[in-house]
């Protein structure tokens, strides 16, 4: 009797702290990826608002530096 009565209370006490341990865990998970989604938001806004590519006067198609700074770059390789 007092066994199965000490096995019933050490059973809701898992399950208690098991619930809790659950809550706790997707607590730090929101936490996280509000976290996770305010720095991507961020850093997102902080880009330059430019176009991707710029069309440069010889019409080739160039994102930062000149042509000929690449090409150079290249050639070191």
């Amino acid at each position: 009797m007092l066994i199965t009565a000490i096995d019933a209370i050490a059973r809701e006490a898992t399950l208690f702290a098991a619930i809790w341990f659950l809550v706790g865990g997707l607590d730090d998970l929101l936490v996280d990826l509000i976290y996770a989604a305010r720095r991507v938001r961020l850093r997102l806004r902080s880009l330059p608002q430019r176009p991707l590519f710029v069309r440069t006067l010889q019409g080739r198609f160039r994102r930062g530096g000149s042509w000929c700074s690449w090409q150079r770059g290249m050639s070191r390789k």
